[in-house]
């Protein structure tokens, strides 16, 4: 959210029914569009800089981010009824790091590959919660997937006529041309490619599902040429299905483990309860250093300013930030409702933080059994 600092606002009035009036409108309307761009490049180049930060949100499945140490069984394409490698939802489970560490102990496939010879399993293509949960015990896991792809991704093609509009410059006498355009007919393509799965995730202790939900992903193109050149047209298909798969896993990727999100959190620039002009350029010098991305510099200003300035919302509410970026919420939370209390109306940047925080503070303790 940007802060806006309050200023007046100019109206122009139109006069009517005279013909000065008349005369004038095409030179006072563009005297409006001046002024409208003119302030919006004023409004652009005061708009107060704001602190970018990564954040760890936790998994929005706690059951299915508990369960660390996991195997995973073929899956059944529910078209066919035969079981179908799934191995680009396996590389995403092995390539979840947090904080630089696997987040998933992934059992390999050679290993699993063996017990479900030794016990005799999916002969039919089909492997019940009892049986994963027989495999899972057997590799030393706590949890096993299993699953169905409801849709494969085999992109459904669609043909059609169209026409297109082909302009050019002809001729039209001694140093003259016209524009000439003709409708040309084009042959278009499109493919859509659709790609659905069900995974379960199946507790080893119990043969419980813990977590199931269908993800999906969808990828089109289109392709247009003209008529006469339809045998140069080709869609990669391969890359379409690629690109569904993955969207609809990456869907997942949120559900089952803590992800990053980067944040930007808005600063203050407002005067208001600052005592004097030095320390307004000190709070400007601060706000400087963060759009220069140096916000050791910026919170270094902003430790000494906040000990002479105890009204100053900006400057409080600007130190409140400095302790969010340092992963400090219950110093970030005291400075944040310090500079609510200076404040002589309601501060959307204020009021947010406020709520930003109390939210940081819960997903803590989230991520801390997440973690654990």
């Amino acid at each position: 959210m940007n802060i806006i600092r309050p200023g007046n606002t100019g109206i122009i009035n139109f006069a009517a029914n005279s013909s000065a009036a008349i005369k004038s409108a095409p030179i006072n309307l563009i005297g409006a569009a001046i002024i409208m761009i003119l302030a919006a490049l004023a409004l652009t180049s005061c708009a107060s800089p704001r602190v970018q930060m990564d954040v760890l949100i936790p998994a929005e499945s706690v059951e299915a981010s508990q369960e660390r140490q996991i195997a995973v069984l073929p899956f059944i394409n529910e078209k066919t009824q035969k079981e179908m490698e799934f191995s680009a939802f396996e590389s995403m489970l092995t390539s979840i790091r947090v904080d630089g560490q696997a987040y998933f102990k992934v059992i390999t496939r050679s290993q699993l590959d063996k017990i479900i010879s030794e016990l005799e399993l999916g002969q039919s293509g089909l492997i019940d919660e009892k049986q994963a949960a027989q495999v899972g015990k057997m590799a030393g896991v706590s949890a096993v997937y299993v699953g169905a792809i409801t849709n494969d991704g085999t992109p459904v093609t669609n043909d059609s006529l169209s026409q297109r509009e082909d302009c050019r410059n002809v001729p039209a006498g001694k140093n003259k041309t016209r524009r000439e355009c003709k409708q040309v007919p084009q042959y278009c393509k499109e493919a859509v490619s659709s790609f659905s799965f069900i995974p379960k995730l199946i507790k080893v202790e119990t043969a419980q599902i813990l977590f199931s939900e269908e993800f999906k992903g969808r990828r089109s193109d289109k392709k247009c040429i003209d008529k006469t050149n339809l045998q140069t047209m080709r869609i990669d298909e391969a890359s379409l299905i690629s690109a569904s798969r993955e969207e609809a896993i990456s869907k997942m990727r949120v559900k089952i483990a803590p992800y990053k999100m980067t944040v930007n959190i808005p600063l203050m620039d407002d005067e208001e309860g600052i005592g004097s002009k030095q320390n307004v350029k000190k709070l400007e010098s601060a706000l400087e250093f963060f759009k220069a991305k140096r916000s050791d510099r910026a919170c270094s200003i902003l430790e000494d300013l906040v000990k002479k300035e105890k009204n100053s919302p900006s400057i409080l509410y600007n130190m409140g930030v400095c302790q969010e970026v340092k992963g400090d919420y219950d110093g970030a939370l005291d400075y944040y409702k310090k500079a609510d209390k200076q404040t002589s109306k309601p501060e959307d940047a204020i009021g947010q933080g406020i709520k930003r925080i109390e939210t940081r503070k819960e997903e803590s303790e989230r991520l801390k059994k997440q973690m654990g």
